[in-house]
């Protein structure tokens, strides 16, 4: 048999050499055989699923209700919390947040820095010293992350308002990737425990 590219020679194909061979084609082959029938999922019939076994749907405020209970976050809450949303709180994680927030914005406040400070204050903070590149929504998701994480410590441990709240509970002041240039030439001071 004569390989038609043995000698390095480039192979230019010819017209009207195609060849094309019609028939019908075969049962499929496996190469790999099926698990057996106890590893498969047992299948519901159609005639016994009933849509409504679930029960009715949920009223909104029902919903509301089950998502508080279960401590299901809501995606569409406001990035800053609001002073209901503070009550829910012990009154020790109160001021451990308002010392956080208080420290947050210490190097923008100056000299006069308070130690304890509402969200709606460091939010404004932050917005003012905001600039075009500045990413505002993610500095103030810290604001929030750092809420949702006393009140879910509080919910967990069961906190009262006697619990003692290090600093430590929150983590860094910024992920890596959002220190603002601001915050990166002060070394911020470390918060008490309350």
């Amino acid at each position: 048999m004569k390989r038609p590219n043995k000698n390095g020679k480039r192979v230019v194909p010819q017209p009207g050499g195609e060849s094309f061979q019609i028939g019908e084609a075969g049962l499929p082959i496996y190469h790999m055989p099926m698990p057996p029938v106890k590893s498969r999922g047992q299948l519901i019939p159609l005639g016994e699923w009933q849509i409504g076994e679930a029960g009715p749907p949920m009223t909104p405020d029902e919903y509301k209700a089950y998502c508080e209970r279960e401590g299901i976050l809501d995606p569409d809450r406001q990035l800053i919390p609001s002073p209901e949303e503070l009550a829910k709180l012990p009154l020790s994680a109160r001021v451990a947040f308002a010392r956080r927030c208080a420290a947050r914005i210490a190097p923008l406040a100056g000299v006069a820095t308070p130690q304890e400070l509402n969200p709606q204050a460091a939010a404004l903070f932050l917005l003012a010293a905001s600039t075009v590149q500045t990413p505002l929504r993610r500095m103030l998701r810290c604001i929030r992350r750092d809420f949702d994480r006393l009140l879910h410590l509080a919910r967990k441990q069961k906190w009262t308002d006697d619990t003692p709240v290090s600093s430590d509970v929150f983590g860094p002041m910024w992920p890596k990737d959002l220190v603002p240039t601001w915050a990166r030439e002060i070394q911020q001071p470390p918060v008490n425990p309350v």
